[in-house]
């Protein structure tokens, strides 16, 4: 987070009880009937480009997404919304850049942390029995709520929701997934980096945590990083028959070859109009390598392995 955001989110932290009440009452009444537009998910293993093809949907798709402002009042999502609108309409971001997921400006999208007013934190992996009845119906009702309000899809980015799939089919059975995908070698790559420039011990899991997590903690990094990557992937596709042709597969090395047309196609299949004037798309190839001859030799080695 900007240091020059602090004030807001503080006084939003702080001081959302006299935004509570304006927040029930709105989430109530759009709340009250079926939305004509859905939630769209993009899932996936960290590093994937999944962070790119939310800010070029958001950007070139009339569509809404949470904001870096929207974020900071997280308690009082709709309040966000409403403030986003207010101070930014819905003006494509022209935003195409990121530092690992994380945007600049109050109006770039956000993966947030909104999520985590009904869901637990420390686990990624999530079953609808493991979520009391309350709470899924308030984040049902905030979802459905805000689609209602603003009338178009809301593209959700927060990778954590790949496993947790079993949930929004029970919460909104009629959600788009865009599951994006990298070249492996990339991917792990990618991956292996960030918790170099992290510092991130070997024992311990960066970003999103597969089901069965702890059985990866003490593998060599360059496995590890691999093994992540196959697990979260496996969970992700073997629920991928619950949304049927909802169900959107991107491989980020065609992406970044015809971004328009994935656009397009993914708008037609959502209901998302194209933003006329929207900027040009601008995405780069980032798959090149970056480390030494031996620890790609490793993590070959581990793709070997996993995906024989």
């Amino acid at each position: 987070m900007k240091l020059s955001w602090l004030p807001i989110r503080s006084f939003c932290k702080h001081f959302n009880f006299l935004f509570a009440g304006k927040e029930h009452r709105l989430v109530k009444k759009y709340s009250a009937s079926e939305p004509l537009y859905q939630p769209v998910f993009i899932v996936g293993a960290p590093r994937s480009g999944s962070t790119i093809l939310y800010q070029t949907i958001t950007n070139n798709l009339n569509t809404i997404y949470v904001s870096n402002l929207i974020d900071l009042c997280r308690e009082t999502p709709m309040i966000g919304f409403l403030l986003h609108d207010i101070f930014f309409d819905s003006r494509p971001h022209d935003s195409f850049t990121s530092k690992y997921g994380n945007t600049s400006r109050l109006y770039e999208p956000n993966e947030s942390l909104l999520w985590y007013n009904w869901l637990t934190r420390g686990e990624h992996f999530i079953l609808p029995e493991d979520l009391s009845s309350e709470k899924k119906k308030a984040f049902k009702q905030t979802v459905i709520a805000i689609l209602n309000r603003f009338s178009k899809p809301w593209i959700i980015k927060n990778l954590s929701f790949g496993m947790r799939m079993k949930l929004i089919k029970e919460l909104f059975p009629e959600a788009h997934v865009i599951h994006i995908k990298r070249n492996i070698f990339f991917n792990a790559q990618s991956i292996y980096l960030a918790y170099r420039k992290f510092n991130i011990p070997d024992n311990q899991l960066w970003s999103i945590k597969p089901p069965n997590y702890k059985e990866l903690l003490n593998l060599p990094l360059e496995e590890k990083v691999v093994a992540q990557i196959y697990f979260i992937e496996k969970e992700i596709e073997q629920n991928s028959d619950l949304f049927g042709n909802r169900m959107i597969t991107v491989q980020f090395e065609e992406f970044i070859k015809e971004p328009e047309f994935y656009v397009n196609n993914i708008g037609e299949q959502i209901n998302a109009q194209v933003r006329p004037q929207a900027a040009e798309i601008k995405v780069f190839n980032t798959n090149n390598l970056k480390i030494t001859l031996k620890e790609q030799q490793l993590i070959h080695s581990a793709i070997s392995k996993y995906y024989g």
